[in-house]
């Protein structure tokens, strides 16, 4: 493009920047409010990011380690909160950050996939989105998550276009270390990793042997981003943790019998959680074990149930998929 065009583009994606962080303020300000340390998760979250802050690393409200959450999220929180102070408005201002951050990063990606009018349509429809405003007001991870997902796939749709040897090889340096940072703080990463490496091996058309090494420096580097986490939960709690400690009893929340038989729990999950069936012997294992048995409770639910779960799955999708609040 000549230097018309490619001035009129900035503006305009600095227009749409600015409608992002507008909105997404917005929200804040008008929805969310001020001084509020949230629903659902955000209490727990906030929670762990203050104890970060203090010094006192991971801990649960009775004071010790704890796994429940991935721990890049309220580890970052944290390091606000000892610079800016324990407060949930400095969560949500960074959560704002981030969000802008992911509509901008959209404009790149698209940009080597589409016309420059193209990669603006995407950044505007970013911008604009209800889910994605929705999660920069929330002290969660999912923002972070988004901002890794689009760095790995800007730099390998980028790889993919413009193949240069060694750099080639960095780039998947970077993409593994980005992989296991995400996988740090959502462990859906773990599926994604997958894809892209099922992509690095079938997708280039380079030798099998550039392919394999590619896809060994991505592994490498994300076990080295993610090795820390497993040694401290090993030292911590004597057992192989993967990820966290919170997936068991998610799974059966939403895999029990109560689902099918209250209209109410229809394609979510059984809350309040003291509510799920067997929760007395659940409450007070410790935390690996309450993982494990609640996870193995929700997979003999499905054994027993495998055409009604298949059906809760179908709820589950549709639910997912609907346009009310």
């Amino acid at each position: 493009m000549s230097a018309a065009p490619v001035r009129r583009h900035t503006l305009l994606l600095g227009a749409v920047l600015v409608l992002a962080l507008l909105l997404r303020l917005g929200f804040w300000f008008g929805v969310v409010g001020f001084d509020s340390s949230g629903w659902g998760d955000e209490p727990d979250y906030h929670r762990l990011a203050s104890s970060v802050a203090a010094g006192e690393g991971l801990k649960s409200p009775l004071g010790e380690p704890t796994a429940a959450r991935p721990p890049l999220y309220p580890i970052i929180v944290g390091g606000l909160y000892s610079i800016l102070g324990d407060d949930p408005d400095v969560a949500r201002a960074f959560q704002v950050l981030l969000g802008v951050l992911a509509v901008l990063l959209v404009y790149p990606l698209t940009r080597r996939l589409a016309t420059p009018g193209g990669a603006l349509l995407a950044a505007f429809l970013a911008a604009v989105n209800p889910a994605l405003i929705y999660m920069s007001g929330l002290i969660m991870s999912e923002n972070l998550y988004i901002l890794a997902i689009l760095s790995v796939l800007l730099l390998l749709v980028r790889d993919a276009r413009e193949p240069r040897e060694p750099a080639s090889v960095r780039t998947y340096l970077i993409v593994g270390a980005l992989s296991g940072a995400a996988y740090l703080a959502r462990p859906q990463m773990l599926f994604f990793a997958a894809f892209v490496g099922f992509a690095v091996l079938w997708a280039r058309p380079l030798p099998w042997r550039g392919r394999l090494l590619r896809l060994a420096v991505m592994v490498l580097a994300a076990a080295v981003v993610v090795s820390p986490w497993l040694a401290r939960n090993y030292r911590q709690f004597d057992a192989f943790v993967p990820s966290t400690t919170h997936g068991g009893i998610t799974f059966y929340e939403s895999n029990n019998e109560l689902i099918p038989t209250n209209p109410e729990f229809k394609g979510i999950v059984v809350l309040p959680r003291k509510a799920v069936p067997g929760w007395d012997e659940l409450k007070d294992l410790p935390e690996v074990e309450y993982n494990r048995e609640a996870f193995g409770k929700g997979i003999n639910f499905i054994r027993s149930h495998p055409a009604l779960s298949l059906r809760m799955a179908w709820w589950k999708f549709l639910r997912f998929w609907r346009f009310d609040a």
